[in-house]
């Protein structure tokens, strides 16, 4: 399990640390596509009104992947792109009944890459 984590950690460092100002930029913008490309994916469930979507594992992934500052940045961008009317929510707007999962996503990005 250990060699596991080393060789996670030796990617990272590889993309992340070692990158440019305008890479990390680069791949916070990939992580925003991903993430609203996820977000377009819901599973309806029998016992909830409220759809879940594949959002959650891109924001995780962005945090875990870019660290903390650039996953929260890929979130941001996320955020603003529906801000500014773009359709990445799955189907609702920015202020709504999922604000408070979007605000959450900023964090969970910023705590995991904190955290890995």
């Amino acid at each position: 399990m250990t060699t596991l984590i080393k060789k996670y950690n030796d990617a990272r460092v590889y993309l992340i640390n070692d990158a440019s100002i305008v890479q990390k930029m680069a791949l916070s913008i990939l992580f925003a596509i991903i993430l609203a490309v996820a977000s377009q994916i819901k599973i309806f469930l029998s016992f909830t009104p409220v759809p879940i979507n594949l959002g959650t594992f891109a924001v995780c992934m962005a945090g875990m992947t870019l660290g903390g500052f650039w996953g929260f940045v890929s979130v941001a961008i996320y955020m603003l792109a529906a801000a500014v009317g773009l359709p990445v929510i799955a189907g609702s707007s920015l202020i709504g009944a999922t604000t408070g999962y979007i605000i959450g996503y900023g964090i969970c990005a910023f705590a995991l890459g904190k955290w890995t």
